[in-house]
């Protein structure tokens, strides 16, 4: 699993009423959009430093997601 560059609490918003915790999105390479698990898109493996990883949840996710879920 890699780091997410979108916020997991910010893709929420899209989540499929019929599915949720998933999201439709395009994969690269593939016509078609697929609906797949929120927690395995928007990501990549070593996009943050370990350190940056932790101060962003920390610092970022933590304070805005409950901003988000209450503007949602």
């Amino acid at each position: 699993m890699g780091q997410h560059y979108v916020q997991q609490a910010f893709l929420r918003h899209w989540e499929d009423p019929k599915k949720p915790g998933c999201v439709w999105t395009y994969v690269r390479g593939v016509d078609e959009p697929r609906l797949l698990p929120i927690d395995g898109v928007a990501q990549s493996h070593g996009f943050y430093d370990d350190d940056v990883e932790r101060d962003l949840a920390r610092l970022v996710e933590g304070p805005t997601t409950p901003i988000l879920d209450r503007l949602r």
